[in-house]
């Protein structure tokens, strides 16, 4: 694993928090989707984390599934 000190990110103020904005929550959805199905399903993350073992396929399936529901909840709420 590398880590690079310099790196910097920009970061909007609490946007990692709880939010009122229905935008907002979707885009943070989608990143947390777009995680799951690029690490979870692999072989890399499950022998790093700490949580790793327990990461059955049904598991991630199902965590994907919920996220997936929650955005479409989201969308529906989206104001016009």
């Amino acid at each position: 694993m590398w880590r690079i000190a310099g790196a910097k990110g920009i970061h909007e103020y609490g946007i990692s928090g709880s939010s009122d904005d229905v935008n907002t929550e979707i885009l943070k959805i989608k990143d947390m989707r777009y995680f799951a199905k690029k690490w979870l399903t692999g072989r890399l993350y499950k022998e790093i984390a700490y949580e790793g073992n327990s990461l059955t396929p049904e598991i991630i399936k199902d965590a994907v599934t919920q996220l997936e529901q929650v955005e479409c909840e989201l969308e529906l709420c989206r104001p016009a």
